[in-house]
């Protein structure tokens, strides 16, 4: 391997980690972002409850808005742990390409040596092994695309339940305001999410497993 080639490989090690610790922090910021939609939730229920008949069609909503938020932190609490995992999981795959790649370099340059084939299986071995982690940190990968998808779904959902606030709260008399700024809270609070999810989709997608084993080997 050149020392370009090595520089290239450690260039795409670095990214593949910052990349993946990355999208577990942002996702923190999210499960904080759907706590407070939560607590909006409960006070709009209060808000809604004061008003009595003029705010009837906004209380449902309220109990919905609260059901989009914590299922927003469930998902969240997935999406925090797969990555986390997917974290430790790149971190020993990349220390794997990085051994397949010391190992093929005493291949290389012990081309002819007496001993060298009974070293030979231990670089098969590391091969085999850096393929199995490959496959599965792409599944691991997979997984967390689809977690992050189901909540950029859930944020969908959640503006068109702040479409439907804005319309019942224009029917609260002196309500009215505060119910619109339920309404506005969720919309920012989705919005915002949406924004967080799709930087976190963005990174996945950046990410080639195929082309780190492709380094290595090289």
């Amino acid at each position: 391997m050149t020392e370009q080639a090595r520089q290239d490989l450690s260039g795409l090690q670095n990214d593949t980690i910052m990349s993946v610790a990355t999208i577990a922090a942002d996702l923190h910021k999210v499960n904080h972002i759907a706590w407070n939609v939560s607590i909006t939730a409960k006070n709009a229920m209060i808000i809604s409850a004061q008003a009595g008949e003029i705010a009837r069609g906004f209380q449902p909503i309220t109990r919905y808005i609260d059901d989009i938020a914590r299922l927003a932190m469930d998902t969240t609490d997935q999406v925090e742990r797969e990555s986390i995992h997917l974290t430790r999981l790149s971190a020993h795959y990349l220390r794997t390409c990085d051994a397949f790649n010391r190992f093929n370099k005493v291949r290389q340059r012990g081309a002819g040596a007496r001993y060298l084939a009974s070293f030979l299986p231990l670089v098969d071995a590391c091969h085999s092994q850096m393929q199995a982690e490959a496959a599965q940190l792409t599944h691991q990968l997979d997984l967390l695309h689809d977690y992050m998808q189901e909540l950029n779904l859930n944020m969908d959902a959640a503006l068109a339940v702040a479409s439907v606030c804005r319309i019942e709260a224009s029917r609260a008399g002196e309500y009215r305001n505060n119910l619109m700024t339920v309404a506005d809270g969720l919309e920012k609070a989705a919005r915002t999410i949406k924004h967080i999810v799709k930087q976190g989709l963005d990174r996945i997608n950046t990410i080639d497993i195929k082309e780190i084993s492709q380094e290595a080997i090289a």
